[in-house]
């Protein structure tokens, strides 16, 4: 059964109670203490009956999340109602929004980064000929690092959203940067200082970015392509982004 429509009172009260049922492990498939107390903000998973609680006390409170978390939320629910479960990646994010809803976002902080208007102007050029254009970086520590231009249903159309660069949903979002530099950090890149550093270099010497990734990856830093010849490695990308992304391709030395 399921009670997405439900008044928020009558999801929340079920969603409490569960916490008084009995459960022996969690949807890791730990074991939680003796004493019945839980891991995840009230209810485990083990049951369809304890993951309708769960996905209930979310429906009841989707309208304290921001667009983007509330949208990602909103398509777990609309999932678990047509097939009756989610996968084991799912449920975290399920926990994780429960508790923003229930706690709300931290207040943002922020740094400049520098003037990212050359950064979304190349990336407006590219959208010329590509549909999600995007910059494909590495910080310090080896982690990919991509850019990409909100669109202009987004919540702050024209920033640069800043993820890991696997697919929404699953990725991770570090944050977004307006176009006069403003950096702010998630949650999860919000102590990390090497992504504001990379985003840094990326405003100082956006082509000079490119031909370190270039080098350092053997990858085109715009479609992710090898680069198989001189002049592609020496300015980090191939002749046909170059094309996309309006930039000369440059003469190998």
């Amino acid at each position: 059964m399921t009670y997405i429509g439900d008044s928020r009172g009558a999801a929340q009260a079920r969603y409490f109670a569960g916490r008084e049922r009995h459960r022996t492990h969690d949807h890791n498939g730990r074991a939680i203490r003796a004493n019945g107390q839980d891991h995840a903000y009230g209810i485990d998973r083990g049951t369809p009956e304890t993951d309708d609680y769960k996905v209930s006390a979310l429906a009841a409170i989707t309208c304290n999340l921001r667009d983007r978390d509330r949208e990602f939320a909103e398509s777990m629910i609309r999932q678990y109602n047509r097939k009756r479960r989610l996968s084991p990646k799912q449920w975290p994010f399920i926990d994780r929004l429960i508790m923003t809803a229930t706690n709300g976002y931290p207040e943002a902080a922020t740094e400049n980064v520098g003037d990212f208007t050359g950064v979304i102007a190349l990336m407006g050029r590219a959208a010329k000929n590509l549909r999600h254009p995007k910059i494909r970086l590495q910080d310090a520590q080896g982690r990919p690092v991509v850019l990409s231009v909100a669109g202009a249903r987004a919540k702050q159309p024209g920033t640069v959203n800043v993820t890991d660069g696997r697919p929404y949903g699953e990725n991770e979002w570090y944050g977004r940067v307006n176009k006069d530099g403003t950096w702010t950090p998630s949650r999860v890149a919000l102590h990390d200082d090497t992504i504001g550093e990379l985003l840094a270099s990326v405003a100082a010497d956006p082509a000079g970015t490119a031909a370190r990734h270039g080098k350092l990856t053997g990858n085109c830093c715009f479609c992710n392509r090898g680069l198989d010849d001189a002049r592609s490695t020496k300015v980090g990308y191939g002749p046909t982004c170059a094309r996309n992304f309006g930039l000369p391709w440059g003469n190998a030395s």
